[in-house]
């Protein structure tokens, strides 16, 4: 296989790494860098592939910037760039450490396509979607409730009715979006 065949291939097979860390303050395990490099050499070395990171600058208009830059490459030496990442220099060597490892882990997963943590951001929109869905519906219930007791009709089997209605045309909306894009969530 040529090079390009295998990074392909690599790219295609890479598993995502063990979440071998924990943050306390976010309460969650994370993909150590350790164990996001050790993923990818293990991949790329079954796909005779090498994963480089090395701190390089680039030159704009005169100017030089520090960058992050990792490659691809193959045994016999032919390279490819994956990316350029801006580094940013702190005079702490403490904080320009830390800094680097975390561009370091995201620059890994960026590069081949995978993931290294349980992503907290969608879980809080799910949270908060479920929560204005609760509100809305109590919010229907009080107005069915409301408008029933001026009938002679039972509120609860109203909200029932209408909610199920609500539930029966989400679900033909998506059939139809299915239909249309050949996409399901």
């Amino acid at each position: 296989m040529s090079k390009t065949e295998n990074f392909f291939e690599a790219y295609k097979h890479m598993p995502n790494p063990p979440l071998d860390g924990y943050n306390p303050h976010f309460k969650s395990n994370f993909a150590t860098l350790k164990g996001i490099l050790e993923t990818v050499k293990k991949t790329l070395d079954h796909y005779g592939l090498i994963y480089t990171q090395t701190v390089t600058t680039i030159t704009a208009n005169g100017d030089y910037f520090p960058v992050l830059h990792t490659e691809v490459a193959s045994k016999d030496g032919d390279s490819e760039s994956l990316g350029f990442y801006p580094l940013q220099v702190d005079p702490n060597p403490q904080k320009m450490g830390a800094y680097l490892t975390y561009l370091r882990r995201y620059a890994a997963l960026t590069d081949w396509g995978i993931v290294g943590e349980k992503d907290q951001d969608g879980e809080e929109y799910l949270t908060a979607d479920a929560q204005e869905l609760a509100q809305a519906k109590g919010a229907l219930k009080a107005e069915i409730t409301k408008w029933a007791a001026n009938t002679d009709k039972d509120a609860d089997e109203v909200f029932k009715q209408v909610t199920a209605h609500a539930e029966e045309t989400a679900q033909w909306y998506l059939a139809k979006a299915e239909e249309v894009s050949g996409y399901v969530e």
